[in-house]
């Protein structure tokens, strides 16, 4: 079968292949900007370095975080499987690589919100909203997940500004180069999804559109967003015939974003559960699955670091 333009020049002409250009750029910067953290050893220090205010709490339900972090872990050991396959079968296998990476973020994000707050939160949108507000709103030091699109659109649809983002960032053109303004293409990204959360909701929220103020705006919803776009709207973006490294990057960059999202996550609630209770969960699963390479680091880390200090 021929080659495509695109695949053959990286230049997109369908539609389809637009929308897969721009999803592999918003996926590529945000990977760059988390990147930017360091390894993930490096990154586990800086969280729990910032994360010594949370106050231990002996009285959460280990078999409700454990159900969820099973949820979130195992589905991370799916993300991860054949990622050396070739690039064909991988392109076809990136139709639902974004809806595992959702998944796994939201199994752990519940059990995180629960561990921090004690409460159980069994629907997507609180979930999100949770997520967003605890680390664009709460606690901002964690970068790019404290990056935001905030208020209302206002009438003319372009009042929604960027919150936490270091001052003189510009949202770019979403066909921007990725790698050389990776803050504003992910503004450029989150700016765009706030209006349309803003269009989908404001009817709901029994208001204007123009006054209708969602929330902050978050990787966590462009995550979700990338889960119903595979699962439900626009299946044939994700394998779309692509040029090899693109189909490559998407899936690595996606795998990323997991791995050191994850890391932020369950450090938070090791912070409110204690190392040992961590560890016990931990061990349990790994009865079940022990070929998580990935967790077991992660673990691994955490206990050095916690017994270090």
């Amino acid at each position: 079968m021929a080659l495509t333009f695109y695949e053959v020049f990286g230049t997109p002409v369908t539609d389809s292949e637009y929308a897969f250009e721009t999803y592999s750029n918003y996926v590529q910067a945000y990977s760059h900007l988390i990147r930017e953290n360091g390894d993930i050893a490096d990154f586990a220090e800086f969280v729990l370095s910032n994360t010594t205010s949370i106050q231990r709490d002996r009285t959460r339900n280990l078999d409700y975080i454990l159900e969820y972090l099973s949820i979130g872990w195992n589905t991370e050991f799916l993300l991860r499987l054949l990622m050396d396959t070739s690039p064909n079968l991988l392109r076809i296998m990136n139709h639902w690589k974004p809806v595992q990476a959702y998944y796994v973020i939201y199994a752990i994000g519940n059990a995180t919100l629960y561990a921090l707050q004690g409460d159980e939160i069994k629907s997507h949108s609180k979930a999100i909203r949770g997520l967003s507000n605890k680390f664009a709103v709460e606690n901002n030091k964690f970068k790019p997940w404290c990056y935001a699109s905030v208020r209302p659109i206002g009438k003319r649809e372009n009042s929604h500004q960027i919150k936490n983002f270091p001052n003189g960032t510009t949202p770019s053109h979403n066909l921007s180069n990725p790698l050389t303004d990776p803050k504003g293409v992910v503004a450029c990204c989150l700016k765009a999804l706030h209006k349309k959360r803003v269009k989908e909701g404001y009817k709901d929220a029994h208001t204007y559109k123009y006054l209708h103020n969602p929330g902050p705006t978050t990787i966590f919803h462009f995550l979700y967003r990338m889960r119903i776009k595979c699962n439900y709207q626009d299946v044939v973006t994700f394998t779309t015939k692509a040029p090899s490294e693109k189909i490559i990057g998407f899936c690595s960059n996606i795998v990323d974003i997991c791995n050191y999202t994850s890391c932020l996550l369950e450090i938070h609630i090791l912070r409110k559960i204690g190392l040992s209770s961590l560890e016990d969960i931990y061990n349990k699963f790994n009865q079940l699955n022990p070929d998580n390479e990935a967790l077991a680091n992660r673990i691994s880390i955490y206990g050095d670091l916690i017994r270090r200090q």
